[in-house]
C-alpha cells in the first residue's frame, strides 16, 4: 500500500502527484516519512517528520496498515508480528503438545461437547471484537485468542468425527473434512481479495464459518463412546436412539446392541472409579485423544 505525508487543506487544490513533488526533500528523493515545513518553502523549508498520512486505497482497500498507521516509525510492529509468527511455527511443538494434552484431558473429563461449546463462545467474542479494535496490540492479542480457541475446538471436533465414524468410512470422512476445509478457506480468501473490502469487513466475514458453529448448540451430540465410559447410560441411550432413527435401525435392534455394549464395558472396567479427579477415563481413551490432538494441528496448517 502506497502512503505519503498528509496533504493539508490549504494545498487541497493540488493533485496527489503535484503534492508529492512539492514535498520532495532537498536531496531530490521522495520520502514517505518526512516533508517540508512549510511545504512550499523550497530550499529554505525545514525537513520534519510526518504526523499523519494519506494512503492509496485503490489497490487493497482499507487495511490494518491504514487503520493503525503501521508506517514509518510504527512499521516495525508489522515486522515484529511476522517474525513472531514465523518463530511460533518453529518452536510451537512443545506448546501444541502441552495444549493438546490439556484439551484431551478436559475432553475426557467433562466431555467433548462441553469443550467445544466452551471454546466456541470466546472464539466468537474475540473474533467479532477484532473488527472494533482501536489498538494494534489489542488486535494481535485477540487474534491469538481466536487461534487458540479455534485450535482447541477443531481438535475435539476431529476426535468426535473419529469416534462417530465407522472404521470402514473413517478415512473417507477425515479426508473429506480436511479437503472441504482447505477448499472453502482458499476460496474465501480469494473472494475477499477480489472484493477489496475494508479490514473490518474482512474480519467479520472470516468469522462467518465460526458463527455457523452456533448450530452446534442444537445439533451436536456428545460422543457415544464417551457417555458409556462415564456411566451416563441414559444420555448414551438417547444419542444412540437418535442415530438409529437417522440410519433406519429399529429401536429393538438398537436396544439389544446397546445393552450388550454397556454390559461388556461394565465387565471390562470393573471397579474403576471414574469419578476420581485423577482418573482420565482409560488408557485407550487417553491414547486415542492424544494421538488425534497431536495430529490435527499439523494438518490444519494447510488451511
Amino acid at each position: 500500500m502506497d502512503d505519503w505525508c498528509w496533504q493539508p487543506e490549504s494545498f487541497g487544490n493540488l493533485g496527489t502527484a503535484e503534492w508529492k513533488e512539492l514535498a520532495i526533500a532537498g536531496d531530490g528523493t521522495f520520502s514517505r516519512c518526512t516533508t517540508r515545513d512549510p511545504p512550499d518553502g523550497g530550499s529554505d523549508a525545514r525537513i520534519v517528520r510526518c504526523s499523519t498520512w494519506d494512503f492509496d486505497l485503490g489497490a487493497y482497500g482499507n487495511t490494518i496498515v491504514r487503520e493503525f498507521t503501521l508506517v514509518c516509525d510504527r512499521q516495525w510492529l508489522i515486522k515484529l508480528t511476522l517474525v513472531a509468527s514465523s518463530a511460533a511455527s518453529i518452536v510451537s511443538l512443545p506448546i501444541v503438545i502441552g495444549l493438546s494434552i490439556v484439551i484431551g484431558a478436559a475432553a475426557d473429563r467433562v466431555g467433548r461437547k462441553t469443550v467445544v461449546h466452551t471454546s466456541l463462545m470466546p472464539l466468537l467474542l474475540a473474533g467479532v471484537t477484532c473488527s472494533a479494535s482501536n489498538s494494534f496490540q489489542f488486535f494481535v492479542t485477540l487474534r491469538l485468542v481466536v487461534s487458540v480457541t479455534a485450535g482447541s475446538m477443531l481438535i475435539v471436533l476431529f476426535v468426535l468425527l473419529f469416534e462417530a465414524a465407522t472404521r470402514s468410512r473413517r478415512d473417507l470422512h477425515w479426508t473429506v473434512a480436511m479437503a472441504i476445509t482447505s477448499t472453502v478457506v482458499s476460496a474465501l480468501f480469494y473472494s475477499l481479495d477480489s472484493l477489496r473490502l475494508s479490514w473490518k469487513g474482512v474480519q467479520l466475514l472470516l468469522m462467518m464459518p465460526a458463527m455457523l458453529m452456533l448450530t452446534n448448540f442444537c445439533m451436536i451430540e456428545e460422543s457415544h463412546n464417551w457417555l458409556p465410559v462415564m456411566w451416563k447410560t441414559r444420555e448414551a441411550e438417547r444419542v444412540a436412539m437418535r442415530a438409529a432413527a437417522a440410519n433406519g435401525v429399529s429401536p429393538d435392534e438398537l436396544l439389544d446392541d446397546f445393552n450388550r455394549v454397556v454390559a461388556e464395558h461394565a465387565q471390562r472396567v470393573g471397579a474403576v472409579d471414574v469419578s476420581s479427579p485423577h482418573a482420565v477415563i482409560s488408557p485407550w481413551f487417553r491414547a486415542t485423544t492424544t494421538i488425534l490432538a497431536f495430529g490435527r494441528p499439523r494438518t490444519s496448517r494447510a488451511t
